[in-house]
């Protein structure tokens, strides 16, 4: 396979990575995606640089509802299930701004270069780690894109838990916030 002919020249790995992740924003780009629409080539590189092939396993949680989101993702391959939990406590297009505690994550899965932090509950205290009160709101396959009120709005909380499908792994591209300002 691909992988395995790819993996004995670590050197053309990385290039062969880097090009890919290239274009791939120079696509999103053309297809207009609202902030990557108007930004410049230079930036389309340094975001490049700056992005991470994130692997997943079926399940393996990418952000929480709740806690600050730190990158913008899309898509590449499986699928990405999006769980809310209804709650009173959030405001206009369900973004809450205020965070109660913050506690590391574990490391993700991958070659993630973003961090995130844990646990937080909301403005009224109330915590969005209890899934079990989640409704499925989406499933996103290859091309979608979520994370992106992380981008464009500083300092706000993931509206939505989302994990890679229990059926499925899951690779996305990862975009630090840092790709943007």
């Amino acid at each position: 396979n691909f992988r395995s002919f790819i993996g004995v020249a670590p050197a053309l790995e990385a290039s062969v990575t880097s090009h890919a992740k290239t274009r791939l924003l120079e696509r999103y780009r053309a297809l207009k995606v609202p902030f990557l629409a108007d930004i410049a080539t230079e930036q389309i590189q340094r975001a490049s640089e700056l992005s991470s092939l994130v692997h997943l396993q079926p399940g393996e949680i990418i952000c929480r509802q709740g806690e600050p989101g730190e990158a913008f993702f899309v898509v590449l391959d499986g699928e990405v299930r999006v769980r809310q939990v209804p709650s009173n406590a959030t405001v206009a297009g369900g973004i809450n701004s205020r965070r109660d505690s913050d506690e590391a994550l574990s490391p993700r899965t991958g070659d993630a270069s973003y961090s995130s932090a844990g646990s937080v509950g909301s403005s009224s205290g109330k915590s969005f780690s209890d899934l079990s009160k989640a409704k499925d709101v989406d499933v996103l396959r290859s091309g979608r894109y979520f994370g992106e009120i992380a981008i464009m709005l500083p300092d706000t909380l993931c509206t939505a838990t989302c994990s890679a499908a229990e059926a499925t792994k899951c690779t996305l591209l990862a975009l630090p916030k840092a790709a943007f300002h």
